[in-house]
């Protein structure tokens, strides 16, 4: 199957796509611009990227790639974009890809009459369980409640709901494509959910689509939740919605939150708006869904670090579709649900009612990372405070930071340095240029380059400039290798981007346009599709032996700062690497 979608990718212009739809499209340096089909568009404001074979409208948010844009248009789910597309583009889907789903309203039918059952079946097995019962008596579960969300669960027998599917007449193969049990008929099914927990996860419509399950007692995962399926995209679903319709409709305003727990405490507290984007990781889609229900949205993350920078991504893709974004700060270790544990309803509701803007959660947040008297912490906060919308923003977190401001004891006199260093990016953000001509330009050397939606801290100019020309396929072996060293990079961003790179391609790099490839970065891709700008200029072999040793070369003078003791080793690695970089030069003129 995966290998169908790759040589459809390869075959299918997402360009030639949307016009051949009616969706006229005007060329506009690298990108195409046209009226958004998806909301009533006066004024071209959807964007197609070619090169990486992705769309998004900055108006209502719509984005995606080939496959979307089928089932979007055409009201189709993934299976069926699928076969469309293959059908386009002259590819003969294997067994596995071909195999039919919702093709009609009877098939619909009896896949939701399916998870209907199953979602019955897991409410009687919690009543006739006393281990499961004790469970949630112990986790607060009234009874209630449970009546109310439905919540069931999975006995550690291998095959109860597979027995009881097939005694009730459906067939197990479709049970095995929405994820309820697994195998096939040559190996036998059995149960994907043991000893769990059920959450059933429902559609904006009530219909129970997936299932989320908790394991009760010893064993991994904590949490394991239905993949992808013919009436669920985990992608475009959030949990609770169904439940939270009344109050999102009187109010525009939700509550976001990270799990299946987080929503009921809430909701059992009063605040019936809460609902969970079914992990950590919130996508386009879901805030996509998030802003057809709520302008407002209070995010309302765990605060451990993961967290805390989950919130922060979160509230950038919100901010890109258009709603307005308040954060809930907790204490590292709480949630919604334990905070309901220690403090009840009311100590909920006291965090939830005071949240504050992103920009000073992230300050706050990036505090708890770093130490304000490091480099490190400084690195990351002046971008930060530098990308702030208003100047009111800046001048109410430079009053924030100017007392820790190190080095400067008088806090007018830090305000002024703080003011100077954000405007020194303000001023780089917009001259900066990579490419043959960057060295006759204005550039500060401490510049950086605004992040997207996945990290935390601004990429550095030159980190930007390899993974520009990594896109172009301009010396990606040599990136590649560059890029498999950490030390080779400046910030925490460039790291894990690298990273993710890495761990995607782990052998060698990819290979074609990155519309073939970039999908496979996952939570990455939106960050290199940002990078795809006019204002980087054409990448070339010199461009990237000059990234290279500049960055490099502020290695090593971080290395030479942090004294002989800490650095020695470093510094040598570094030398060795510039030799090299020199040689290889040489050899190539």
């Amino acid at each position: 199957m995966a290998d169908d979608i790759a040589e459809i990718r390869l075959r299918i212009n997402l360009v030639d796509l949307i016009e051949s739809g009616g969706t006229k499209l005007k060329k506009t340096g690298k990108n195409y611009v046209g009226l958004c089909p998806f909301h009533p568009d006066k004024h071209p404001s959807m964007t197609v990227n070619p090169v990486f074979g992705r769309y998004k409208c900055f108006s209502c948010g719509a984005n995606g790639d080939i496959f979307t844009w089928i089932m979007n248009t055409q009201s189709v789910q993934f299976s069926e974009a699928m076969r469309i597309l293959a059908h386009k583009a002259g590819v003969e889907l294997t067994q596995r890809s071909a195999r039919p789903s919702v093709e009609n309203k009877g098939q619909l039918k009896q896949q939701l009459e399916l998870m209907e059952f199953a979602s019955r079946f897991y409410q009687n097995e919690l009543k006739k369980n006393s281990f499961a019962k004790n469970y949630c008596q112990g986790r607060n579960l009234s009874q209630d409640l449970l009546d109310t969300w439905q919540l069931g669960y999975s006995s550690d027998i291998e095959i109860a709901l597979t027995t009881a599917v097939q005694r009730n007449g459906f067939p197990l193969s479709v049970a095995a494509d929405l994820n309820i049990v697994q195998g096939d008929q040559s190996n036998g099914f059995r149960d994907q959910f043991r000893q769990r927990l059920m959450f059933p996860i429902r559609n904006e419509h009530g219909s129970v689509v997936a299932f989320g399950g908790r394991i009760i007692g010893d064993g991994v995962p904590k949490y394991l939740n239905s993949s992808d399926t013919p009436i669920f995209q985990k992608g475009n679903t959030l949990y609770g919605l169904f439940e939270s319709r009344q109050a999102l409709t009187k109010n525009r305003h939700a509550l976001l939150v990270e799990g299946y727990m987080d929503v009921l405490a809430c909701h059992g507290a009063g605040l019936k708006f809460a609902v969970a984007s079914l992990g950590t990781s919130l996508t386009d889609g879901q805030a996509n869904l998030l802003r057809k229900w709520s302008d407002y949205v209070t995010v309302a993350y765990d605060g451990d670090a993961a967290g805390r920078h989950a919130a922060s991504r979160a509230c950038e893709i919100l901010t890109q579709t258009g709603i307005k974004v308040r954060v809930s700060v907790f204490d590292s270790g709480d949630d919604p649900d334990t905070i309901v544990q220690k403090l009840g309803p009311a100590g909920l509701e006291k965090i939830i009612s005071n949240p504050v803007p992103p920009l000073d959660f992230n300050l706050a947040s990036l505090e708890l990372d770093y130490s304000p008297n490091t480099a490190e912490f400084w690195t990351a906060a002046i971008p930060l405070i530098a990308s702030a919308a208003t100047e009111l923003e800046i001048t109410r977190s430079i009053d924030f930071l100017a007392g820790k401001y190190p080095g400067i004891q008088d806090v007018v006199a830090a305000r002024r340095a703080l003011r100077t260093e954000v405007a020194k990016i303000r001023k780089s953000t917009r001259k900066t240029r990579f490419g043959p001509t960057a060295r006759t330009e204005t550039v500060v050397p401490n510049a950086v380059v605004p992040s997207a939606n996945l990290f935390d801290t601004p990429l550095n100019p030159g980190e930007a400039a390899l993974f520009f020309a990594y896109l172009a396929d301009v010396e990606r072996a040599k990136i590649h290798e560059f890029l498999k060293e950490p030390c080779n990079l400046i910030s925490a961003s460039g790291i894990k981007l690298a990273n993710m790179l890495v761990v995607a391609f782990p052998n060698e790099p990819p290979q074609g346009e990155p519309s073939q490839w970039i999908h496979l970065v996952k939570e990455a891709t939106q960050t290199l599709i940002n990078l795809n700008s006019d204002r980087y200029g054409v990448p070339t072999v010199e461009y990237v032996q000059d990234s290279m040793e500049t960055l490099l070369r502020m290695r090593q003078t971080q290395s030479i700062r942090s004294g002989p003791e800490q650095g020695s080793e470093l510094l040598e690695a570094i030398n060795v690497k510039l030799r090299e970089l020199k040689k290889d030069s040489r050899e190539k003129v």
